[in-house]
């Protein structure tokens, strides 16, 4: 195919690569692999939406052999993840929390392959490897694949419908629509795939009336894929998550009274304190564009711009399915950007910026006589640049180590807290674990819970946090000393004698842990007292 669209550079050959690709992209793919394992944090749960989300759900389907009385907007890893946590016997909570963590890692992984496929439709061998290379060292997808959410699966859904889309047998052309379908499920982004391809269908085959009419087959493919995982969305929550979520954003922009901001699980007041002011729902798309650029540090800052400026010199099939498609999709990507601040939902244009990528970089070798030279510094800034931002940006486990021992000690007896602390993140993991088995029944994650969760952020001093947790539960605060914490807590922390209503009951400064928690328990006698 690519020598219909493109003359091969043929100053620029290198015999063993192009002998030998799967050997080198195999070594690629292992490097790949063990730098991701080697920053796994081991014997640590996963926690935030990988835990809340995709673990709990993923055991229930696993526990009960079906799919449980309630679902997910992104259903689709945990529920790749329970084929795997089905055949899995630990009673150890902490192993399934590596094994979560493991699968995500091998996906994130594999997906090279893919990658350079896709890179082959447009380059040699030796350039195509280079651009597995970039995905295998790209330090925000090494740190993105050992969380254990959905990213690896759906940056692997949306690589393979790529490679399927761009072959030149049109049976496959229609599978990858059935990819683009799994990637809905497994994030309602999805559909914004399925648009934008269908989009590109449209145009490459726009002169020939019978490939239009086939596209019927594209969306049959699409629906019949989808249509499982719908209905049993529809039957048990009466949504299907998917389009009826661009609905409710829609409404959520335009509302007829001030959306309340719930988190998941947590207690929060049904009327605003008075000292806070309402935040307006929408999109910051200032915010947006920065995290955006940001996303693209540091490889594909430099040769993206550059690699659009020999493909809008030759702007045909398929060089403008690499515009059109980030162009149709940079607006549900900006809204979801601009609104919860995370580069990740960038991540999945990634496969295509490693082709535009290469654009750049044969662009920037064709100025130069000495190509190898220019091409090898290319190379080894790239390998380079990416190790120094992995180590500059990787995330540091230590506190939470520290953190997942002293939660332990610290929820005996509390019925009711406070949010903000690091310790306090892992009481719904320990709960569990403490429980027997690793999970009993399907119940919704709301009744789950056992220790009481109160958002603290609302409230501008103590006395109303404690006054409005008083009639739901709350008996301690836990607080430490990092940014999460509101300043009346860091008060406490720093001036407990001031406060004769709270008992201290453990400090863990006492056993020498680095990490500093405190545990007060509120005696609501003085508290009404004072």
């Amino acid at each position: 195919m690519e020598e219909n669209y493109f003359k091969q550079n043929q100053k620029l050959k290198y015999i063993s690569f192009e002998k030998k690709p799967v050997l080198i992209l195999l070594i690629i793919c292992i490097t790949g692999l063990l730098i991701r394992f080697h920053y796994v944090p081991y014997g640590l749960p996963v926690e935030a939406d990988a835990f809340n989300g995709y673990f709990l759900y993923a055991l229930d389907i696993s526990t009960l052999g079906h799919f449980p009385n309630y679902s997910l907007a992104q259903s689709g890893w945990p529920e790749f993840l329970s084929l795997f946590f089905m055949s899995y016997n630990s009673e150890n909570l902490i192993d399934y929390s590596d094994l979560q963590r493991s699968i995500s890692i091998i996906l994130s992984g594999i997906t090279v392959i893919p990658i350079f496929y896709i890179c082959k439709k447009f380059f040699n061998n030796y350039y195509s490897l280079i651009g597995a290379t970039i995905f295998a060292l790209e330090p925000r997808i090494i740190i993105n694949s050992i969380i254990g959410i959905s990213e690896p699966l759906y940056i692997l859904a949306i690589s393979l419908g790529i490679l399927f889309f761009l072959n030149l047998n049109k049976k496959i052309i229609y599978l990858a629509f059935g990819f683009f379908a799994w990637a809905t499920i497994i994030r309602p982004e999805g559909q914004f795939w399925f648009i934008a391809f269908s989009i590109t269908y449209l145009i490459h085959f726009r002169k020939k009336r019978k490939d239009l009419i086939m596209f019927l087959i594209c969306l049959a493919v699409f629906l019949l894929v989808l249509s499982p995982i719908v209905i049993h969305r529809v039957e048990c929550c009466e949504s299907d998550m998917i389009f009826d979520r661009i609905i409710g954003e829609i409404k959520n922009n335009f509302p007829e009274e001030p959306v309340e901001q719930i988190e998941k699980n947590i207690v929060i007041p049904e009327e605003p304190v008075e000292q806070i002011e309402n935040i307006a729902y929408g999109p910051n798309w200032i915010n947006g564009i920065k995290l955006f650029g940001w996303s693209l540090i540091p490889v594909f800052i430099i040769f993206v711009p550059i690699g659009l400026i020999p493909i809008f010199k030759q702007l045909k099939y398929p060089n403008y399915l690499l515009i059109l498609v980030p162009t149709v999709l940079a607006i549900p990507i900006m809204y979801s950007v601009s609104i919860a601040p995370d580069t990740r939902y960038a991540y999945p244009l990634f496969p295509i910026f490693c082709v535009i990528s290469l654009f750049g970089i044969k662009w920037i070798v064709s100025k130069f006589d000495n190509k190898k030279l220019i091409l090898g510094i290319i190379i080894f800034s790239i390998i380079i640049g990416s190790i120094i931002f992995l180590d500059f940006k990787k995330i540091d486990y230590t506190y939470d180590e520290k953190s997942y021992e002293i939660s332990k000690l610290v929820m005996e007896d509390i019925k009711g807290v406070n949010t903000g602390s690091i310790a306090v993140k892992f009481f719904k993991i320990i709960e569990i674990e403490n429980g027997g088995p690793i999970i009993e029944s399907a119940v919704p994650l709301s009744e789950r819970k056992k220790i009481i969760q109160i958002y603290a952020k609302p409230f501008s001093s103590l006395d109303e946090f404690i006054e409005f947790g008083k009639k739901d539960g709350l008996t301690h605060l836990v607080i430490d000393n990092n940014h999460n914490m509101q300043d009346f807590f860091i008060d406490v922390y720093d001036n407990e004698e001031k406060y004769q209503y709270l008992l201290k009951e453990y400090d863990s400064e006492e056993n020498g842990y680095n990490y500093h928690v405190k545990k007060f328990k509120i005696n609501y006698e003085y508290f009404n007292e004072k």
